[in-house]
């Protein structure tokens, strides 16, 4: 009897056991986690998002440091190797990742890791290796599992450019993501990637961005600097220059900086004050804005050459006397005739000129000249020779017309057409109907027209 209960009830323990290692096995299913005693490594799993089978993996851990429990948690996903936010993510390859020091001065040292599940956490204890050598046969796998993700990420951007200032680039000329060309819109997986930016005229942008699982948009912001631009200027004359240099001059109108262009100068794309000079032409001063863009900047502008001043010296074989008007110079040019009296000023350029003067007539016939731009008095000289001048018949009193018997010059007749050189001195005698003769002598000056005489009506 007893010993059938003794039999009965080693029979129920055994049952017992059983069924609560049954239940034990059931709730640890359950609760889908994945335990390593040894090791203490927990894979925590989301209970909702479907799960998906991934492959192999090989896990290298060395805990070592102030002697205490590290917790290790992966917070990036898949990425193969961010195991923890203080551990610097170098890209493992094949020999790992190396060491990382984590909070408390622990330190981790990672191999390969593929398909980690993002939420995985693991314990390690003080001084705990596992660090196996290649091909040995206690290196610890295990097969994970990893929520899939519901949403597919997409990838914006908004690019500005330096200049104009807050500027945006609608569309940059190529965005690289890892290394291969995208378009907006296309997608991107959650984890560390590497963008590439480049447009015309900027420095290539490049930036290292984090995706987060489960956004249904990364828009990426960034703003591109801008690359020195090459000046060509191009400036040309109305005249020809004669040797000389001409300054140009860019002045940033934010800063104030000079910068003075000659062969292969580039400046930053900005808003500058454009500055030309060359002496004998009238300056340029205007604002202009240099874009980025990869092609040269040309500065295409003409300069227009100042009049110049014309000094006129004049020799006489007679002297001209007061109030005679001053000389003059009429320049004759390609649709362009020109008086210009002394001090005055003319456009450069090549030209006939003849110096004019009433009374009097330029020795010699037109001359040419060549008059080019500059800041100089250009100097004019001529001779003059003095006219001939006829002698007037009109001798009036009270506004009436005297009668004459007769004009004599040095014992001559004179006809009204007879003219006489001025600057000599002639015997006259002028002979009257009302009045008595007169005789004097007289000089004819210089002048336009006839000479008219001056003498005194006597009464017989």
């Amino acid at each position: 009897m007893n010993k059938k209960l003794s039999w009965l009830c080693i029979g129920m323990l055994i049952v017992t056991l059983i069924g609560c290692d049954c239940i034990r096995i059931k709730r640890l299913a359950s609760e889908k986690h994945l335990r390593e005693d040894r090791v203490n490594y927990i894979y925590s799993r989301d209970q909702e998002e479907p799960l998906e089978e991934f492959d192999e993996e090989e896990i290298y851990i060395h805990n070592e440091g102030d002697g205490k429990t590290v917790d290790i948690t992966n917070e990036v996903g898949s990425n193969g190797g961010n195991i923890d936010r203080n551990i610097i993510d170098r890209e493992p390859g094949e020999d790992g990742i190396g060491g990382s020091v984590l909070p408390g001065g622990g330190k981790v040292r990672l191999g390969r890791v593929r398909g980690a599940t993002k939420t995985s956490s693991e314990k390690l204890d003080p001084s705990y290796t596992d660090v196996p050598k290649k091909g040995d046969k206690k290196t610890r796998t295990t097969t994970q599992r990893k929520p899939k993700s519901k949403t597919d990420t997409r990838i914006e951007w908004i690019i500005f450019t330096e200049y104009p200032i807050q500027e945006e680039i609608t569309a940059p000329e190529t965005v690289l993501l890892d290394g291969v060309e995208v378009q907006e819109g296309s997608k991107i997986s959650s984890g560390s990637h590497q963008i590439m930016v480049k447009h015309p005229g900027h420095e290539t942008l490049r930036e290292t961005i984090f995706v987060p699982v489960g956004k249904k948009i990364y828009t990426f912001k960034g703003t591109m600097l801008t690359l020195p631009r090459r000046i060509e200027p191009n400036i040309t004359y109305d005249i020809s220059p004669p040797s000389g240099e001409t300054s140009l001059i860019l002045v940033n109108e934010r800063s104030g900086k000079k910068i003075f262009v000659g062969d292969g100068t580039s400046v930053k794309p900005g808003e500058y004050q454009l500055k030309i000079n060359r002496r004998g032409y009238s300056s340029i001063s205007k604002s202009v804005r240099i874009y980025p863009l990869r092609s040269t900047y040309n500065i295409t502008e003409m300069l227009q050459a100042k009049p110049v001043k014309i000094r006129t010296i004049v020799d006489y074989d007679v002297e001209p006397t007061a109030g005679l008007k001053n000389p003059s110079v009429v320049f004759l040019g390609r649709n362009i005739q020109q008086r210009i009296i002394d001090g005055g000023s003319i456009k450069p350029g090549r030209y006939s000129y003849k110096i004019t003067q009433p009374g009097y007539r330029m020795q010699g016939n037109e001359k040419q000249i060549e008059i080019s731009p500059g800041e100089e008095v250009h100097t004019i000289r001529g001779m003059m020779n003095v006219q001939p001048r006829q002698i007037s018949f009109e001798i009036v009193k009270d506004d009436i017309l005297v009668p004459l018997q007769g004009i004599f010059i040095d014992g001559e007749r004179v006809r009204f057409d007879k003219a006489f050189v001025p600057g000599r001195e002639y015997r006259l005698v002028v002979k009257f109907r009302d009045y008595q003769t007169v005789e004097k002598n007289i000089t004819i000056t210089p002048g336009e027209g006839p000479y008219r005489l001056d003498v005194p009506l006597i009464p017989k």
